[in-house]
């Protein structure tokens, strides 16, 4: 049985509190494909997916006692927050310098810093696009562009936030997602004109 209410929510904490393996298998049931979306957002292999979700997992069953539950959607909420930090730890462990080294380059205007605007470029349009093609589109981003759009975006990080996650300078991030814009973009144009 899944647990989809407020007060089952609740009780699937409680039930976790015990460490009844019967609520681990239900909330991995409930949650562990999404954990598993949110990890690939960051890491591009599946192998190393699977290994930091396993990792997410046992710290969560691990840390359930520390976890204040606030309603529904908290539990998903604290899980996520789990697993985008793990999925950054093991980005700073073992491809930090693919994130380093893509540092700033004069050519690309500084998008989203000190009130610095890019009017001749909006935001990729994913309208009709399937989710699952643009989480594609997005997996195939180089590693920097892709952390530090997924922090802006979906984590919704200020570049300030995402420079002392990440350990390098605010225009770095700022010109790291200008460029995973522009990428994702010309992805998204190409799709369009092979589907129309």
């Amino acid at each position: 049985m899944l647990f989809v209410g407020h007060d089952e929510e609740r009780e699937l904490v409680r039930r976790l509190r015990k460490g009844e393996p019967l609520a681990m298998r239900e909330f991995y049931k409930r949650y562990g494909g999404f954990l598993s979306s949110v990890c690939s957002r960051y890491i591009g292999n599946d192998e190393d997916v699977k290994d930091i979700v396993q990792d997410c997992l046992i710290k969560i069953f691990g840390s359930i006692e520390k976890f204040e539950y606030r309603g529904k959607g908290s539990l998903k909420n604290w899980s996520v927050r789990i697993t985008v930090n793990m999925s950054l730890d093991f980005i700073k462990k073992n491809d930090y310098r693919s994130i380093v080294s893509m540092d700033d380059d004069a050519s690309f205007s500084v998008y989203g810093v000190s009130g610095v605007s890019d009017p001749e470029w909006d935001d990729p349009d994913v309208d009709g696009i399937p989710p699952d093609v643009v989480h594609a589109m997005i997996r195939e981003l180089p590693l920097g562009y892709r952390t530090v759009l997924n922090l802006f975006v979906i984590e919704n990080r200020s570049h300030k936030e995402i420079s002392e996650l990440l350990g390098i300078k605010e225009t770095t991030s700022a010109s790291q997602y200008h460029r995973a814009r522009i990428i994702l973009a010309g992805k998204l144009n190409e799709y369009r004109k092979k589907h129309r």
